[in-house]
């Protein structure tokens, strides 16, 4: 994933959890650090299928539980798509 990718999805996640100007590392916890509850994991999963045309399920997306497995986990499903 390039460097515009992870922006992009620091956007969307800075967008879900209403915080726009949210510093995110790669180690942040999604829910223990940076607020994401269970709303705001369905709107991210929205955003991030929308932006960039993969599906993920449930159980994929709250298995990320920091930013860079985000990251992983839009990188896998975009190569895969």
């Amino acid at each position: 994933m390039n460097n515009e990718h992870v922006e992009k999805l620091k956007d969307i996640l800075r967008a879900s959890l209403l915080e726009e100007e949210l510093s995110i590392n790669a180690d942040d916890h999604l829910a223990d650090e940076l607020g994401l509850d269970s709303i705001g994991y369905v709107d991210l999963t929205v955003k991030i299928e929308l932006t960039f045309g993969i599906v993920l399920s449930n159980r994929s997306i709250r298995a990320a539980k920091t930013f860079q497995d985000l990251v992983n986990l839009v990188s896998k499903h975009s190569a895969n798509g």
